[in-house]
């Protein structure tokens, strides 16, 4: 009998010999080799196979876990998905009766996140959730979502799931910044173009008029970065990009406490907001960080100046309630809740009548507008 092996409290395997892979050149390559399919264009392929009624075939297409978890979660929205010989895909579409992507296909592969713009494209809603799958460095899905936003998509991101719809069909668009305008004498104008910063921008625009000679456009550039675009001298000038490390995580939100004096909020990556402004004596600020309520907060903040002494900013909170962070008498002061029962399904979008007057407006639970509003 041979002798037992000693025993270890954890295994150990047994060295591998090495391998060598030895290549002799000089010979003329000659024969045939079959190319495999892209596991990334197949995915794509079977998620726009869904903007069709049509039955279509897909040949070449990888034996992969990817395609056959791709392939699972189509049939659980009700597409036909037949596999009829390896390689071999064909789809049909005609009836999908559960617009509804699940945790437990989105957990297994980030590509079902592709699934947002096909069926949204093709029935005007979506309901998908926040992909898992490989977690391979920083991969966001923030692009998609305002590709889709720009295409006139209203979506919101909800208990770990992104609820998409669209009011019509979804709308071509050339990421440029469109303006007109309204004048008592002439009425409004027609549409003009005032172009993009370089790379493009995220979201929408912001605008601030601080006075009546000046105007301001701020856009989150493609690279994260604040954009400005400025009315003076009676003439647009270019788009100028804010170098001052500056990184956004929303589109930026506006105010102003004067004539001479204008200032920019957003959300920073670390989730708190933060702040820059601009006076005629000194210029540009750089950023400084204005906390967050307690559990965090929602989207973008949102800003109302409504007089020189007083700014208010609002935001949803993490748990769906209406937060304030407050300046007066020179100094920032702690956020606070609104406990009034408020239960908001968007950011909210504040607004003022007068110095001692400003409203607040929200997207309820209900889809209807619902309003409140402070007098001095």
């Amino acid at each position: 009998m041979a002798d037992a092996k000693p025993f270890h409290w954890e295994y150990t395997p047994p060295p591998a010999p090495p391998e060598v892979f030895r290549i002799e050149g000089g010979r003329p390559l000659h024969g045939n080799v079959r190319v495999s399919g892209a596991k990334n264009a197949a995915l794509k392929m079977l998620a726009a196979a869904t903007l069709t009624g049509e039955r279509c075939r897909l040949t070449n297409v990888p034996e992969i876990e990817d395609v056959r978890v791709m392939a699972e979660t189509l049939r659980e929205l009700g597409v036909v998905v037949d596999h009829p010989s390896p390689g071999v895909y064909e789809v049909a579409s005609g009836d999908v009766d559960w617009l509804f992507v699940p945790l437990e296909a989105a957990a297994k592969m980030r590509a079902s996140f592709i699934l947002l713009g096909p069926l949204l494209a093709r029935f005007g809603r979506v309901i998908i959730s926040n992909p898992g799958g490989d977690r391979i460095g920083r991969r966001p899905v923030d692009l998609h979502v305002e590709a889709m936003r720009a295409l006139g998509a209203d979506i919101e991101y909800r208990n770990g799931y992104y609820f998409a719809r669209t009011p019509g069909r979804l709308r071509g668009t050339d990421n440029q910044v469109y303006q007109k305008f309204w004048t008592g004498a002439k009425g409004w104008s027609g549409w003009f173009a005032l172009g993009a910063p370089a790379g493009g921008f995220q979201g929408a625009p912001a605008v601030i008029s601080r006075n009546n000679t000046v105007c301001n456009i701020y856009v989150r550039g493609t690279d994260n970065a604040l954009w400005q675009k400025a009315w003076f001298n009676n003439a647009w000038h270019d788009w100028g990009r804010h170098n001052d490390g500056g990184v956004l995580a929303s589109e930026p939100a506006l105010g102003s406490m004067g004539p001479d004096h204008e200032h920019v909020f957003i959300r920073g990556t670390d989730n708190q907001v933060w702040q820059k402004f601009w006076t005629a004596a000194k210029g540009w600020s750089g950023w400084f960080a204005l906390g967050a309520p307690p559990g965090g907060f929602q989207g973008a903040p949102s800003v109302i100046s409504r007089n020189g002494s007083v700014c208010n900013i609002y935001v949803r909170g993490g748990d769906n309630a209406l937060w304030q962070k407050a300046w007066f008498n020179n100094a920032w002061h702690d956020w606070g809740r609104h406990n009034d029962g408020g239960v908001l399904a968007s950011e909210p979008a504040p607004g003022s009548m007068g110095p001692n007057h400003e409203h607040v407006f929200v997207r309820g639970t209900d889809s209807q507008v619902w309003q409140k509003w402070w007098n001095g």
